[in-house]
């Protein structure tokens, strides 16, 4: 049975000044890298923020939707201090790479290939110049392992984990001219077994603006 909650106004979360603002910044822009269409095998599904963690086989399993899925995390957060006037620090990223086979039996060698592009992407100069203010110092370093367990193996997915850490400001304010509307979105779905992926392009309504 499930529970339903009437939640009062005025309770909306505010995560401004925390590490959820920075690694959905983060995910976002890497979302403009690596997020594409079922043929692009250098590509996944879906990129964005990871907010819970795996319990099981199953929770992996229904997150590698379509190509795959980047899920990234701030792991942890070191060396927290005042610096220029900002709260900043050592934030310790992950993100995962998980991925399943598409065009025949290629999934860890995408995992790798899309990790290999992915860690040597957040070390360019412009990943963190286009993080605009959330970053305080360029990526330095970087590295990525090979996690995938005989249980990933046995469920058809492989799985990287690309670690890197950054200065970071923490208490940079939400600008919510720069938050995502969530006005287009897409679909990927399976429809049978060795049958070609449905791919969808949905576009919501705009309501009319006053000139």
């Amino acid at each position: 049975m499930n529970k339903q909650y009437t939640r009062p106004e005025g309770t909306d979360l505010d995560v401004s000044h925390s590490t959820i603002v920075v690694a959905e910044a983060v995910a976002k822009l890497l979302a403009t890298k690596f997020q594409g269409t079922a043929k692009e095998l250098h590509k996944v599904t879906d990129v964005q923020r990871h907010g819970k963690r795996f319990d099981s086989l199953n929770d992996v399993k229904s997150t590698v939707t379509g190509t795959g899925t980047i899920r990234v995390i701030a792991r942890r957060v070191q060396n927290v201090r005042r610096e220029a006037g900002y709260t900043i620090g050592d934030v310790h990223f992950v993100a995962f790479i998980l991925v399943n086979d598409q065009y025949g039996e290629n999934r860890d060698q995408r995992a790798e290939l899309i990790a290999s592009r992915l860690g040597v992407e957040v070390l360019s100069p412009s990943f963190s110049q286009s993080l605009k203010k959330f970053a305080h110092k360029a990526v330095s370093s970087c590295q990525w392992e090979n996690i995938t367990t005989q249980a990933f193996d046995e469920i058809g997915v492989s799985m990287f984990a690309v670690q890197w850490s950054q200065e970071c400001r923490l208490n940079v304010p939400v600008d919510e001219s720069e938050m995502d509307d969530f006005l287009v979105a897409f679909m990927t779905a399976d429809i049978a077994a060795n049958a070609p992926l449905m791919e969808a392009k949905i576009e919501l309504e705009q309501e009319p603006t006053n000139a």
